[in-house]
């Protein structure tokens, strides 16, 4: 009988697969991480200066959704980490002549907005007394003209009111991670979310990432980085059956064999990769997945949310929280990159004050939808330059100085779309019966099937197979999808399922 030296090997070294490995370790099991990248963490990602000036910033994950029994905030609580509970609605909004805009308009704006995406469309939604169909989008829920998005705006006294409140819905495409035009509205609060308020991360979320590395290393876990898998196959028959994981070369001499590695051979293999990646570049499965596996694959849709991060000297701009600039009316696109196109709709920026959360001097722009998308059409140059522009129009009329705001000394654009090992941000469920050249999708990644998505599709894609293949991410919770908490149980989940499947191939052994 054939006596492998690994028990599980995870494919992928996110917070899904690491908490997997740590749980099935503790379990006394033999643990392998295959790591594509030359960190752990995948989409949380944290980047740290080792100059003097402490700069920190997580260009991925930021939030802990909901604190109230969100096992992250016990994670969080155990490590003496510290979560800020800043209310995000403390916020400047700000129009493009850089004047504050009335009080009274902005406490209206931020009370619909918020009220009608997270609220009232999904009471509608899920315990409404019509079912939304399947072809209807959350577009058509949140503009329709009775919505409580126009609640008490009047345009004779509140001029723009309606440009301003349509562009900071589309501003909360960071959420949904696509326009709300894709987006499923018959699913929309679906998910079962945890209570309470959303915390930050102030002092970065690698440290849970930190944290998990730690114990695996502790119980004599191999984690390997640089190796991306190219293949998952299952070998063998009756009791020699096994699973056998190909990497890709280390160098492009493969003739030569050099940088060959041998397979990495276990008992079960548990997926943890993206869902963009499953969509875009996944490794070749022997079996191969079967079709409704696929189908699955193809009807979720892949979002991205991106940030720029403006770091500078000193702060100069006002102690909020964060900002809110509304688009101009002349150019209702202004926000909307450096790059004009006909299919982007006018969206409001969203910025956090690092500042005032971290103490880290920047401010940090988030990006999501169609406009992140759009946005990896341009230079890094290209979008620094236009960042900076805008921040200097938004904010510097609140600059105490006779000269103009300084210019930031670096500008930290993330591209997840085009990151070959992520290829998006978090799942969602796209709506039923559009053609992805009305939609204008640009990325394999960002494509879906016109059959929708579901939750169902998370089921299917929680499912194992053949008692070998495990797969664990965000993708794969339909309660807990889009989110870092998503992930942390999902890959507690499937610990918990090959830890009974492991036990079942050593009784069918004896």
């Amino acid at each position: 009988m054939l006596n492998l030296y690994y028990d599980v090997i995870v494919v992928g070294g996110g917070i899904s697969g690491l908490i997997a490995a740590r749980n099935l370790l503790r379990a006394g099991r033999k643990v392998l991480v295959l790591e594509a990248r030359d960190r752990l963490g995948g989409r949380i990602h944290t980047i740290r200066s080792h100059q003097k000036d402490g700069f920190y910033a997580d260009l991925g994950a930021n939030f802990v959704h909901g604190m109230i029994g969100n096992p992250l905030t016990k994670i969080v609580k155990d490590l003496n980490l510290p979560l800020s509970h800043s209310d995000m609605s403390d916020r400047g909004t700000f129009d493009p002549k850089g004047e504050a805009v009335d009080k009274s308009l902005a406490a209206i704006l931020g009370q619909n907005v918020f009220s009608t995406v997270f609220y009232t469309t999904r009471q509608a939604a899920q315990t409404g007394e019509t079912i939304p169909s399947r072809s209807a989008p959350l577009s058509d829920a949140v503009f329709d003209p009775k919505s409580t998005l126009y609640t008490n705006l009047d345009e004779g006294k509140y001029p723009h009111s309606h440009l301003y409140v349509e562009s900071l819905a589309r501003s909360l495409e960071g959420w949904t991670g696509a326009s709300v035009e894709k987006v499923s509205y018959k699913y929309w609060g679906f998910e079962r979310e945890f209570e309470g308020e959303d915390g930050l991360m102030t002092a970065g979320y690698d440290k849970i990432i930190d944290w998990l590395e730690s114990d695996i290393r502790k119980a004599e876990g191999e984690v390997k980085l640089n190796e991306e898998v190219t293949a998952v196959e299952i070998v063998g028959e009756d009791g020699d059956a096994h699973v056998q994981v190909t990497v890709k070369p280390k160098t492009s001499d493969s003739a030569s064999g050099t940088g060959m590695h041998e397979p990495y051979q276990a008992s079960i293999v548990l997926v943890s990769v993206p869902l963009g990646v499953l969509k875009a570049r996944p490794p070749k499965f022997t079996p191969p997945l079967p079709p409704r596996r696929i189908q699955s694959i193809n009807a979720l849709g892949m979002g991205v949310l991106n940030k720029i991060i403006l770091t500078y000297a000193e702060p100069w701009w006002p102690n909020d929280v964060g900002f809110t600039f509304v688009p101009d009316p002349e150019n209702p696109t202004n926000l909307s990159g450096p790059k004009t196109s006909p299919k982007l709709k006018p969206r409001s920026a969203f910025i956090i004050n690092l500042w005032k959360l971290t103490g880290v001097p920047a401010l940090s722009w988030f990006i999501g939808g169609d406009t992140a998308d759009h946005l990896e059409e341009s230079s890094d140059e290209e979008i620094s330059n236009w960042a900076a522009r805008m921040m200097k129009q938004y904010l510097g009329p609140t600059y105490n100085s006779a000269s103009d705001p300084p210019a930031p000394t670096k500008v930290i654009v993330t591209r997840w779309r085009g990151d070959l090992h992520s290829q998006g941000s978090y799942a969602y469920f796209p709506v039923q019966g559009i053609s992805e050249e009305s939609i204008g999708v640009s990325h394999p990644a960002a494509s879906f099937s016109s059959l929708g998505g579901s939750p169902l599709d998370c089921v299917e894609l929680a499912r194992p197979l053949w008692d070998r293949f495990f797969f664990a991410g965000e993708h794969t919770e339909p309660d807990h999808f889009a989110s870092v908490h998503g992930a942390y149980l999902s890959g507690v989940r499937e610990a918990m399922k090959i830890e009974d499947a492991l036990v079942a191939l050593e009784e069918s052994r004896i």
